[in-house]
């Protein structure tokens, strides 16, 4: 299933985001894909990540590939697509 973000955007004072899947994928392991992200309302030169935890239905996204945290204040946009099993 491609799972296409298209674009989130939203301002939240939050340091993490997190998005939940209609549909549980069938994985066993940790699965990422890369997106691009705007932090506190800016573009960044970082890839973002969209991580897929096992069979879990909850997405985390971070703004960078280590999995740092997002600015606590403006604007968090994510945008791309990701594919996973189910």
């Amino acid at each position: 299933m491609e799972g296409g973000l298209g674009a989130t955007a939203g301002t939240s004072n939050a340091t993490s985001t997190t998005m939940t899947l209609p549909i549980a994928p069938s994985l066993t392991d940790l699965s990422y894909a890369h997106m691009r992200v705007q932090d506190n309302g800016s573009a960044t030169n970082n890839t973002g990540a969209v991580w897929l935890n096992g069979v879990n239905t909850t997405v985390s996204l971070y703004p960078n590939l280590v999995g740092g945290l997002w600015t606590g204040s403006g604007a968090k946009n994510i945008i791309g697509n990701f594919d996973y099993p189910f």
